[in-house]
């Protein structure tokens, strides 16, 4: 458990050459198939994953929110620049990942129900506290997972950043479309 804790220490200011994998630290830019793949998440369970929505990118990046007992980790990838292109032959790289602090009991994470007018549609991660209506009121803290600088940065503002809840439930609802777009 310290191992992977120390590995786990997403969101370091590190650059692109101090991430390439290496013995020492194999995780970063190692690609993979599937998460569990990578020896550090073969415990985790996936809650869930989103693409970041880039206009003229090939590149498919991704978040992916794993869980094990009560550590919630972000990890952010993209399509391997070897991929063959065929579902079956698809490989990722890892790029960064985020470990998120405990959360309280009335919090929760999402990835890819959180805008800003300033980024890509899913690139905000946010914990968010739990409400009973279809937009998220208030958000404890938050992160871009950046595209250009393939890594996650803390959002010290989180002023224009809106968030639909995805956890909103009540018996016969809908979400009506205009709402959300």
């Amino acid at each position: 458990m310290l191992l992977s804790a120390l590995f786990l220490v997403g969101c370091q200011n590190v650059t692109k050459q101090e991430k390439k994998g290496t013995e020492d630290d194999p995780l970063f830019e190692t690609t993979f198939k599937d998460y569990r793949d990578l020896k550090y998440f073969e415990k985790f369970e996936k809650i869930s994953d989103n693409s970041i929505n880039l206009q003229n990118s090939a590149d498919g990046y991704r978040l992916m929110e794993l869980k094990e007992k009560n550590n919630h980790l972000i990890l952010f990838y993209k399509l391997s620049d070897s991929e063959a292109g065929s579902p079956d032959e698809l490989s990722y790289l890892a790029l960064d990942t985020l470990q998120l602090p405990q959360l309280q009991e009335d919090e929760r994470v999402t990835i890819g129900y959180c805008y800003h007018d300033d980024y890509n549609e899913g690139e905000v991660i946010a914990v968010v506290k739990e409400t009973d209506s279809l937009h998220v009121t208030h958000i404890v803290k938050a992160w871009r997972a950046s595209a250009e600088s393939e890594s996650i940065e803390k959002l010290a503002d989180h002023k224009g950043i809106k968030c639909l809840n995805e956890f909103f439930e009540r018996e016969n609802a809908t979400i009506p479309f205009e709402k959300i777009s």
